[in-house]
């Protein structure tokens, strides 16, 4: 979803990963901070 510019949708599907006890990685921060400067 970030590479494809759907910051907003890729932002809620973390929030709601979150809310399910889903313990983020690297890999997923890295992917959503990328997506965040790419579209700057």
């Amino acid at each position: 979803m970030c590479r494809e510019g759907m910051l907003d949708e890729a932002l809620e599907i973390f929030g709601i990963l979150e809310e399910h006890h889903y313990v983020p990685d690297v890999d997923n921060y890295n992917t959503l901070i990328l997506g965040f400067c790419k579209s700057q």
